[in-house]
């Protein structure tokens, strides 16, 4: 599975990139809200490379709304939505956009 490299949310185009080592060191990610960037460490096995990428887009929506939660409280929310959709897949086609009539 290949990660997107944009995603939108609230009107605005995030993207997401592998960091380097220096820019993620002591780190597994990074969200950055002032520049709607989000850095992933390199070297993840995939589980946690997924893991990543749903906490840092949690931290996204976290930032723009100014909900000030704990790393602990995203880190549960992305176990959580990981587990919800790993053993719900039909429950993302409530996500999907509305078909359009012809």
């Amino acid at each position: 599975m290949r990660i997107p490299d944009t995603y939108r949310l609230f009107g605005q185009t995030w993207t997401i990139r592998t960091g380097t080592q220096l820019e993620t060191e002591n780190c597994l990610g990074i969200c950055y809200a002032a520049s709607n960037d989000i850095l992933i460490a390199p070297h993840q096995k995939y589980d946690a490379v997924m893991q990543t990428v749903v906490h840092e887009v949690l931290h996204s929506i976290e930032e723009k709304l100014h909900l000030e939660m704990t790393e602990r409280q995203i880190d549960c929310l992305s176990v959580g939505l990981i587990d919800l959709f790993r053993n719900n897949p039909e429950m993302l086609v409530v996500f999907a956009p509305e078909p359009q009539e012809e």
